[in-house]
């Protein structure tokens, strides 16, 4: 099963200079579980909606995993459509404080299927092996989906922060980052 990660663009006005570490953890304990992961940096590379569109249309992953800040909800809002446009059949996940804070909105109005509700690695994990199996999500903590009717379903949230224990360093090899510029958050220099 392959997995394709995508960051979306944050700042539109500021040259990327971090690493989303949070796609790391992520790519970390999927790399780890045996799967095949890819990374699709919107923000590092500043591609436009166009290119973005035709590298979505591109991918053969199985699964997309998408999230971020809320302030990229709108961004995330016309990704989903892209993917579902190009694999209407494919498995779209939201994370981050997107899909976390408004949750029921965010499953309403996007085109994403499953929102991973706050620390996702380890229930990341469990929600592909279930996706891989075929398995009934009702039993899988952490997530919210929206079922065959297209009805909301909450599940029942992860117990305290054993489930995001995982401990590995993020994993650097989907992603490309050796060319990120040296320059502090926030500077206005595209």
């Amino acid at each position: 099963m392959k997995i394709l990660l995508i960051n979306p663009p944050i700042r539109k006005w500021a040259k990327p200079n971090c690493f989303p570490s949070g796609l790391g953890y992520l790519a970390s304990v999927l790399l780890d579980a045996g799967y095949e992961v890819e990374a699709l940096d919107i923000n590092a590379h500043c591609y436009s909606r166009q290119e973005v569109e035709t590298r979505i249309e591109a991918s053969d992953a199985n699964v997309f995993g998408t999230g971020g800040l809320i302030t990229v909800y709108g961004y995330i809002k016309w990704l989903t459509q892209v993917i579902k446009r190009y694999h209407p059949d494919k498995t779209v996940i939201g994370g981050g404080s997107s899909a976390s804070s408004i949750t029921r909105t965010f499953l309403e109005r996007t085109k994403a299927d499953i929102a991973v509700i706050g620390e996702g690695e380890l229930t990341l994990l469990e929600l592909v092996h279930a996706l891989r199996e075929g398995s009934d999500l009702k039993g899988l903590p952490g997530i919210w989906y929206k079922d065959g009717n297209g009805q909301i379903i909450a599940t029942l949230l992860p117990t305290g922060y054993q489930r995001s224990g995982y401990h590995s360093f993020p994993r650097l090899e989907p992603h490309p980052y050796g060319h990120l510029p040296a320059q502090p958050g926030g500077s206005s220099q595209r």
